[in-house]
């Protein structure tokens, strides 16, 4: 028989012809050089992370000391400035004014610096402009990857010399060009987030201030008067928090109470401070603090067993047996007048006396 057309032998294709075998080393090298492009780009990218974590994290760090430098510089200018305010001679007028900021603004106790950057005098009034800044750095200069940043920014305060008062604290744009902080921040707000002692004191009642029994340069304490609304008294309190925010406050090394700081402890220990009742700062409610209660309310003219939180306003974590608040917090600007509507306003601001 004759062959068929395109067959092999006895009509069958042709068996293809064998695939050379790969050499196992090749595909050994192969997998070694794909792990070492993936070991060497983690060895770029871990670190290149981590440092960048780091760096993010001190930067964050430095800024949040730069704020409260700041903060603290602004909160002890104003109650310099208030305190010198105070005890300006008569005749006085803007030009005395101006040279008490002046004054205030050489007395940092940061490393913040404030300087006049505007002023503006009218009679016995002086509007003046300030700069506070500070730049704050971590790791000490020593670490690779010390944070830096630095925050700040302009307020203005208004004075009237003739009456001896703050009139006015505000936040203010800064106007000059050269000015670049990494956190321009306003400086007047900053105080209630990075301090212990609020910006401003605003009772919670609304109603008609009677009337107001603080002044600029005064200094207030637990159980003050400050105040009256409707004709009822609004008393100052000292403590670590308010009492709206009490609860869950625990100190790392505070001898007021061992464990959690709680609302009853903040009343415990405002009542104590005010001069009511002997029992311990202890969280518990019992006939003792009630005692006390019965007996702060009755010298507001009330009959109660339970305190009228509205009409109390807090005045920051205040420490009279030690050397930061002897004589209490300096009242800086007042800023509302008998006869006027309250409803979430601010009686007055604070600061301190750092001259000490």
């Amino acid at each position: 028989m004759g062959d068929t057309p395109g067959g092999g032998e006895n009509g069958h294709a042709p068996a293809p012809a064998p695939t050379p075998a790969r050499a196992p080393w090749r595909t050994a090298v192969r997998a070694l050089i794909v792990v070492a492009a993936i070991g060497a780009a983690l060895v770029i990218a871990v670190p290149a992370v981590l440092v960048a974590w780091e760096q993010r994290s001190n930067d964050g760090q430095a800024a949040e000391q730069a704020r409260w430098e700041v903060a603290t510089a602004f909160e002890g200018m104003a109650g310099c400035v208030a305190l010198e305010t105070s005890e300006l001679a008569a005749p006085a007028d803007g030009s005395d004014a101006v040279a008490v900021v002046r004054d205030c603004a050489g007395k940092g106790v940061t490393n913040a610096r404030s300087d006049i950057v505007g002023e503006q005098v009218d009679g016995e009034v002086a509007t003046v402009v300030v700069r506070t800044g500070a730049s704050a750095e971590t790791g000490g200069g020593a670490d690779w990857f010390a944070g830096h940043a630095s925050a700040g920014g302009c307020w203005s305060v208004t004075i009237d010399a003739g009456a001896r008062t703050i009139t006015g604290l505000e936040d203010v744009p800064c106007a000059d060009a050269d000015v670049a902080f990494s956190s321009e921040t306003g400086v007047v707000a900053l105080q209630g987030d990075h301090s212990e002692t609020p910006a401003t004191v605003t009772p919670a009642v609304a109603g008609e201030l009677s009337a107001i029994h603080v002044e600029t340069g005064d200094r207030i304490w637990t159980g003050d008067i400050v105040a009256e609304i409707d004709g009822r008294p609004v008393v100052a309190y000292a403590g670590p928090a308010p009492f709206e925010s009490a609860d869950g406050w625990t100190p790392e090394s505070d001898a007021r109470a061992a464990g959690a700081w709680t609302r009853t402890h903040a009343k415990q220990w405002m009542l104590a401070e005010a001069g009511y009742g002997n029992s311990a700062v202890d969280g518990l409610h019992g006939p003792r603090t009630v005692e006390a209660i019965r007996a702060f309310n009755a010298d507001q003219g009330l009959a109660s067993d339970e305190l009228d939180e509205p009409f109390l306003v807090w005045i920051g974590d205040l420490d009279r047996s030690g050397e930061r608040d002897p004589d209490g917090v300096v009242v800086t600007a007042v800023f509302a007048s008998p006869g006027e509507s309250m409803n979430g306003d601010a009686l007055f601001a604070l600061g301190r006396d750092t001259s000490r």
